[in-house]
């Protein structure tokens, strides 16, 4: 894999990581193609005017997002980044909620940009 496109998914995921953590709806919004679709952790699917509304409505209260493992492979117009999470966000009763999941992203280039097409997460048991 060439440098340069490792170097530019390490930087889209800086982004996300900070648009997720900021609830930033508008960097959301230029990271995932509009066809995105997130398999989260507890099995239900979310598509992107999904996520939108709900950090409208309900921002995600995430204090932390920390990952590692990280593996980047591309092919030719698609790279796909792998590795474990550590996530911690505030409950609704003011106690810290801490899961750990493995996580694969699905970027492609669209529209003369890298988009991220499809997600999943899967829990890790403690």
């Amino acid at each position: 894999m060439s440098n340069e496109i490792e170097t530019i998914m390490q930087d889209l995921e800086r982004q996300l990581r900070t648009a997720t953590l900021q609830n930033d709806i508008d960097l959301h919004k230029r990271l995932l193609a509009d066809t995105w679709l997130n398999t989260n952790a507890n099995g239900t699917v979310t598509t992107k005017p999904q996520l939108l509304a709900l950090l409208e409505k309900q921002p995600f209260a995430f204090l932390a997002i920390e990952n590692e493992d990280v593996l980047i492979r591309h092919y030719n117009a698609v790279a796909i980044v792998t590795g474990r999470s550590t996530r911690r966000r505030a409950g609704s009763d003011q106690q810290v909620i801490s899961q750990v999941v493995r996580f694969t992203r699905v970027y492609t280039y669209l529209e003369d940009q890298w988009q991220i097409v499809s997600a999943q997460s899967t829990p890790i048991a403690r």
